[in-house]
């Protein structure tokens, strides 16, 4: 889903990336953008106002 050279081997998944590095919804190209709006939309992921993409947090 990204360019994960940048970080090396330090993260083993995208959840991983996600929760240790503040990642942009502008770090992805159009074509992964599709993808990550739709985990927007289906409440996996929020993105606050400077488009920085986080984990939603869900209620038990």
């Amino acid at each position: 889903m990204i360019d994960y050279e940048k970080y090396g081997d330090k993260y083993s998944s995208f959840c991983h990336l996600l929760m240790n590095e503040k990642i942009s919804l502008n770090d992805f190209d159009d074509f992964r953008k599709n993808n990550i709006q739709q985990l927007i939309d289906e409440n996996y992921l929020k993105v606050n106002e400077k488009w920085n993409i986080g984990i939603r947090e869900t209620k038990t």
